[in-house]
Protein backbone atom coordinates (compact mmCIF):
# COMPACT_ATOMS: atom_id res chain seq x y z
CA UNK A 1 0.00 0.00 0.00
CA UNK A 2 2.91 1.98 0.82
CA UNK A 3 4.54 1.52 -2.55
CA UNK A 4 1.19 2.63 -4.53
CA UNK A 5 1.02 5.74 -2.92
CA UNK A 6 4.71 6.58 -3.42
CA UNK A 7 4.35 5.55 -6.64
CA UNK A 8 1.68 8.36 -7.23
CA UNK A 9 3.81 10.51 -5.75
CA UNK A 10 6.34 10.40 -8.43
CA UNK A 11 3.56 11.91 -10.79
CA UNK A 12 3.37 14.94 -8.50
CA UNK A 13 4.03 17.70 -10.44
CA UNK A 14 6.38 19.98 -9.00
CA UNK A 15 6.42 23.65 -10.15
CA UNK A 16 9.81 24.87 -11.79
CA UNK A 17 11.16 28.64 -13.35
CA UNK A 18 11.72 27.72 -16.54
CA UNK A 19 11.80 31.51 -18.10
CA UNK A 20 14.57 33.77 -16.64
CA UNK A 21 13.75 36.60 -18.57
CA UNK A 22 10.24 37.04 -17.91
CA UNK A 23 10.23 40.46 -16.64
CA UNK A 24 12.64 41.98 -19.88
CA UNK A 25 10.04 44.14 -21.53
CA UNK A 26 9.19 46.04 -18.88
CA UNK A 27 12.86 46.63 -17.49
CA UNK A 28 13.72 47.90 -21.59
CA UNK A 29 10.46 50.09 -21.54
CA UNK A 30 11.72 52.58 -18.56
CA UNK A 31 13.52 55.29 -19.01
CA UNK A 32 16.66 55.98 -18.80
CA UNK A 33 17.33 52.56 -20.90
CA UNK A 34 19.01 49.64 -19.00
CA UNK A 35 22.30 49.19 -20.25
CA UNK A 36 23.49 45.56 -21.88
CA UNK A 37 25.46 44.80 -19.05
CA UNK A 38 22.66 45.22 -16.47
CA UNK A 39 20.29 43.05 -18.86
CA UNK A 40 23.22 40.22 -19.13
CA UNK A 41 23.75 40.34 -15.70
CA UNK A 42 20.25 40.01 -14.42
CA UNK A 43 19.77 37.27 -17.18
CA UNK A 44 22.72 35.19 -15.60
CA UNK A 45 21.29 36.16 -12.04
CA UNK A 46 17.80 34.82 -12.77
CA UNK A 47 19.20 31.29 -14.63
CA UNK A 48 21.36 30.66 -11.24
CA UNK A 49 18.39 30.98 -9.51
CA UNK A 50 16.65 28.58 -11.89
CA UNK A 51 19.02 26.38 -11.58
CA UNK A 52 19.03 26.25 -8.00
CA UNK A 53 15.08 26.01 -8.09
CA UNK A 54 15.40 23.17 -10.13
CA UNK A 55 18.18 20.96 -8.65
CA UNK A 56 15.92 21.53 -5.24
CA UNK A 57 13.33 20.65 -6.88
CA UNK A 58 15.15 17.16 -8.26
CA UNK A 59 17.45 16.37 -5.06
CA UNK A 60 15.47 18.31 -2.19
CA UNK A 61 13.28 17.19 0.62
CA UNK A 62 10.82 16.27 -1.13
CA UNK A 63 12.09 16.15 -5.16
CA UNK A 64 11.86 13.07 -7.36
CA UNK A 65 14.87 11.43 -6.51
CA UNK A 66 13.69 11.59 -2.78
CA UNK A 67 10.77 9.98 -4.14
CA UNK A 68 12.48 7.72 -6.03
CA UNK A 69 14.25 6.36 -2.88
CA UNK A 70 11.45 6.07 -0.72
CA UNK A 71 9.80 3.89 -3.42
CA UNK A 72 12.52 1.35 -4.21
CA UNK A 73 12.89 1.20 -0.12
CA UNK A 74 8.89 0.42 0.05
CA UNK A 75 9.81 -2.53 -2.61
CA UNK A 76 12.73 -3.78 -1.05
CA UNK A 77 10.59 -3.85 2.12
CA UNK A 78 7.65 -5.69 0.39
CA UNK A 79 9.71 -8.32 -1.39
CA UNK A 80 11.79 -9.10 1.63
CA UNK A 81 8.42 -9.53 4.01
CA UNK A 82 6.61 -11.30 1.34
CA UNK A 83 9.95 -13.91 0.93
CA UNK A 84 9.55 -14.16 4.88
CA UNK A 85 6.54 -14.96 4.76
CA UNK A 86 6.63 -17.99 2.19
CA UNK A 87 9.94 -19.04 3.98
CA UNK A 88 8.27 -18.85 7.55
CA UNK A 89 4.55 -20.04 6.76
CA UNK A 90 2.75 -23.02 7.66
CA UNK A 91 4.22 -25.57 5.34
CA UNK A 92 0.41 -27.60 5.94
CA UNK A 93 -2.55 -25.93 4.44
CA UNK A 94 -4.76 -25.86 7.98
CA UNK A 95 -8.12 -27.59 6.24
CA UNK A 96 -7.06 -30.32 4.05
CA UNK A 97 -10.25 -30.87 1.28
CA UNK A 98 -11.20 -34.29 -0.18
CA UNK A 99 -13.16 -33.73 -4.01
CA UNK A 100 -14.30 -36.28 -5.16
CA UNK A 101 -15.66 -36.44 -9.09
CA UNK A 102 -18.62 -38.38 -10.20
CA UNK A 103 -19.01 -39.17 -13.93
CA UNK A 104 -22.75 -38.52 -14.80
CA UNK A 105 -24.70 -41.12 -16.54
Amino acid sequence: MVAVAISFLIFKPIPMKLNVAYNTARGLAVRPLVMPAKIYYDYAVGHQAAVKHALNAMDGRFGIATRFRALIVAIAVLIVSASLSVALGSEQTPNPTHVIIERSP
